[in-house]
């Protein structure tokens, strides 16, 4: 076989170029074409069934109907010529949208930094007496009206009332009169409508609090928690991404140290006497040695033991000018609780019950254990309108760690992290924190069902099971639960917080708290 050369000749080549730019976030607002009637013209605004409030700060450049887009069947209507909007919660159009026209509203909000969102808790409520009252220069009484029962809350500024039919109307809109505001004090029907006279403001703030299952690190991307839904994200709350924001607090146990000043015969500190060590240091802490009347001023510094208590504190100066008689008073430095907060968070997770449990040995585990989890009928998480959508089986995924409690059979395990470390050391039946190797959806019997291809049976590591007993399918066993918290921004503060689980489950008692920074908005009933 031979070849010979041969010559391509280019004739014209192309460029293409390409441009692209990100204008920022959009608040998509709910629907109003079913409203459409050909008669009305003013329309509330909301957003995922909450009405919602769009206030400029005072002396902003922002002109608010020119961040609201309007399209009525698809096309584009300018501000001030089709609609009017200033801000508020409330649209009116020029023209009476006709009944069967579509409508679409987006408000561009550009970045996180230039809107905030804020949850207001209102003053003024239905059922709340308003009375307009004239006085000008405090002798005027011409246009006080009657009281009048609030019905309706507008926008953050504006309310409707009952229909008044009294004294005081006028058509003038440039007379300034002042609003006097009477609470509701008893329950009363309005519209055949009972209307209570409980407050907002006046029910306990609830902030949902879990607690920590394995540590946290400063690169750590996943938090794993006790459990975590349906309280931190509830979905009849209709919280914002951005108003999912949580604090890690450490509970550890804190003592303060207390040591006694020895003075000599020079009026000088010879020795420093520790009467209680402490609890809880992680860092020598500032000693602090009172002022002499006379003299100069003795320093000191202290040493921490491996233990986290102080074992010694040195003398670094021995001041002068002190009595024997009336010793300095020596102040330790008490070891802060490190907390950190952490915004735009995402959560995972369910619980239920472990309706079976057995041994297994395959490749990477020759001591394993597989628990049969499964989401039972009544639960929460089967409820669409509690979290959002209805989860039958669990959710949990090969790496991550749930927890099992509640459980019947046993005398306590050693489970193991994927690398064979040891996660945590059981005392109490199988009561204790695991990690996943595996996850499997089977079919097989559940406890008060029977068969069920609801069951995910998960697979982990354990040091010994030799001595477990007990072990089958369709029964009660014990409970489980996790939680996982992911996607979210640290910040330049990111800390650590240790979790010690080698005294089983009990050491959760002074892991790490995870708290929701955002009382909840909706009631809870499980």
């Amino acid at each position: 076989m031979s070849y010979r050369p041969f010559q391509l000749t280019v004739n014209e080549v192309y460029n293409d170029s390409f441009n692209a730019w990100y204008p920022g976030q959009f608040v998509v607002i709910d629907d109003i074409d079913n409203q459409f009637d050909g008669f009305k013209k003013t329309f509330t605004l909301k957003e995922n069934g909450v009405i919602a409030n769009f206030i400029v700060r005072k002396g902003s450049p922002i002109q608010p109907e020119q961040n609201l887009l309007v399209f009525i069947n698809d096309v584009l209507q300018l501000p001030s010529e089709s609609y009017i909007f200033d801000g508020g919660s409330q649209i009116e159009f020029l023209e009476a949208p006709k009944f069967g026209d579509s409508v679409k509203l987006l408000f561009f909000k550009g970045s996180s930094t230039d809107v905030v969102d804020v949850n207001v808790v209102p003053t003024i409520k239905v059922g709340d007496k308003l009375k307009l009252v004239d006085q000008l220069n405090g002798i005027r009484d011409v246009y006080t009206q009657d009281q009048r029962i609030v019905s309706e809350l507008l926008t953050v500024d504006s309310v409707y009332t009952t229909q008044y039919f009294g004294p005081g109307i006028t058509s003038d809109a440039l007379i300034e009169r002042t609003v006097e505001w009477c609470k509701q004090k008893e329950d009363f029907y309005l519209d055949s409508t009972l209307i209570s006279k409980s407050r907002d403001e006046l029910n306990s703030n609830i902030y949902p609090v879990t607690t920590a299952i394995k540590s946290v690190g400063i690169a750590t991307t996943s938090i794993f928690v006790q459990s975590v839904r349906p309280l931190f994200n509830y979905t009849p709350e209709m919280l914002a991404t951005t108003k999912h924001s949580i604090k890690i607090l450490e509970q550890n146990d804190r003592r303060s140290a207390i040591a006694t000043a020895i003075v000599s015969v020079a009026g000088t500190i010879s020795n420093i006497i520790i009467e209680d060590g402490g609890i809880g240091f992680s860092t020598a802490p500032e000693v602090y040695i009172s002022t002499p009347r006379s003299g100069s001023l003795a320093t000191a510094s202290a040493i921490v033991s491996g233990l986290g208590t102080i074992s010694s504190i040195s003398i670094t100066n021995p001041g002068s000018g002190y009595t024997y008689s009336n010793p300095p008073k020596i102040l330790i430095e008490s070891e802060s609780y490190k907390s950190e907060t952490i915004t735009s968070v995402s959560y995972e997770g369910d619980e239920g019950v472990i309706s079976g449990v057995g041994t297994t040995s395959i490749s990477g585990i020759t001591t394993g254990i597989t628990f049969d989890l499964y989401i039972p009928k009544n639960s929460v998480f089967r409820n669409a309108n509690e979290v959002g959508t209805a989860q039958t089986i669990s959710g949990i995924q090969s790496s991550y760690y749930f927890i099992i409690y509640d459980s019947v059979i046993g005398s306590g395990l050693t489970s193991l992290n994927q690398d064979d470390s040891i996660l945590g050391i059981g005392t109490s039946y199988i009561n204790n924190v695991y990690q996943v190797h595996k996850v499997e959806q089977i079919t097989g019997n559940a406890v008060g069902v029977g068969t069920t291809s609801e069951l995910l049976r998960v697979t982990t590591k354990v040091s010994s099971h030799s001595n477990l007993t007990g072990l089958g399918n369709s029964e009660f066993f014990g409970r489980y639960s996790w939680g996982r918290i992911y996607n979210f921004n640290r910040g330049p503060a990111a800390t650590n917080f240790d979790v010690d689980l080698l005294n089983g489950t009990a050491g959760l008692s002074t892991a790490p708290l995870i708290i929701r920074l955002n009382s909840m908005r909706s009631l809870y009933t499980s």
